[in-house]
C-alpha cells in the first residue's frame, strides 16, 4: 500500500469514526452505547469492497469507542465491526453483479450462509438467554437529559431475529441491485449482533449482554436507511468509477 492509497483509507475510517460518534447514546446497564455507526460501515463496504469494509470499520468504530470513553469495548468492535463489514463488502460483491444473481451455485452459498448464521443466531439467543422471560433496556442520552426503559420477551426477540432472517432470504431471490444491497447488510448485521452479544456475555455476563440486542439491530435498521440511499446517490454521480480509476492508478 502506498501513500495514495494509505491517505483514502484513513478518510474511510474517518467517514466511520464520523458516524459511530455523531449520534451517541449510553446505555448504563451494558456500559456500552447506541449510534449510527453502521451507517458509515455500510456506506464504505458496499462502495468499497470487502478488504476496505473491514479496515475501515474496524478501526473506526474502535477508535470512536476509545474516544467516546467505552475503552472496554474497542478491542471486541475492532473484530466485530471489521467482520460485518467485510461480509457487507464480501455478499454485495458477490451478489452486485447481475450474472452471479443469475449463477444458481452464488444463489445457494449465499442462502446457505444466511441460513446457517440466523440458525446459529437463534440458537445462541435462545441457550445463553434460557433463564430470562423478559429483557429490560434501558436507553439514556446526555444530550436530552433523559431516557427510555422498556422490557421486550425474550422468545419476541428470537423471533424477529429469524422474521429479520426470512426477509433476508426473500430479498436474496429478487436478484436486484438495492435489495442485494439491504440483503447484505442485514446478514452483517445479524454478525455484529451476535459478534456483541457474545463479547458481552464473555465481559459481562450473558443476561446483561441481551439487554443490547434490541439496540444493535436497531443500528442496523437505521444504517441500511440511511447508508443505501447515500450509496445509491454517490454511484450515480461517478464516485465509484473515480474511485477505481484511482486505485488503478496506484497499482501501476
Amino acid at each position: 500500500m502506498n501513500t495514495k492509497f494509505l491517505a483514502i483509507l484513513s478518510m474511510f475510517i474517518a467517514v466511520v469514526f464520523v458516524f459511530t460518534i455523531l449520534v451517541a447514546i449510553s446505555i448504563p446497564t451494558t456500559r456500552g452505547f447506541w449510534n449510527i455507526g453502521e451507517t458509515g460501515v455500510y456506506i464504505v463496504a458496499l462502495l468499497f469492497g470487502p478488504m476496505v469494509g473491514a479496515i475501515a470499520g474496524g478501526i473506526g468504530s474502535a477508535l470512536a469507542d476509545l474516544f467516546l470513553g467505552y475503552a472496554i469495548y474497542a478491542p471486541g468492535t475492532l473484530v466485530i465491526k471489521g467482520a460485518e463489514g467485510f461480509l457487507v463488502g464480501y455478499l454485495y460483491r458477490l451478489l452486485g453483479k447481475r450474472k452471479n444473481m443469475k449463477n444458481g451455485m452464488v444463489m445457494y452459498y449465499a442462502l446457505l450462509l444466511t441460513v446457517l448464521i440466523i440458525v446459529l443466531t437463534a440458537f445462541v439467543f435462545y441457550v445463553f438467554g434460557s433463564g430470562e422471560s423478559e429483557i429490560m433496556v434501558e436507553l439514556y442520552s446526555e444530550m436530552l437529559k433523559g431516557g427510555i426503559k422498556f422490557s421486550v420477551p425474550l422468545i419476541v426477540i428470537i423471533a424477529v431475529e429469524i422474521i429479520i432472517g426470512g426477509v433476508a432470504i426473500i430479498l436474496l431471490y429478487t436478484q436486484k441491485e438495492t435489495p442485494a444491497m439491504v440483503f447484505s447488510c442485514l446478514i452483517g448485521g445479524i454478525v455484529m449482533v451476535l459478534g456483541y452479544f457474545l463479547y458481552e456475555a464473555l465481559i459481562l455476563g450473558s443476561s446483561i449482554a441481551l439487554i443490547e440486542i434490541i439496540p444493535n439491530f436497531m443500528q442496523v435498521l437505521i444504517g441500511i436507511v440511511l447508508g443505501i440511499p447515500v450509496v445509491k446517490k454517490l454511484k450515480e454521480m461517478g464516485v465509484l468509477d473515480r474511485y477505481k480509476r484511482f486505485m488503478g492508478e496506484i497499482s501501476e
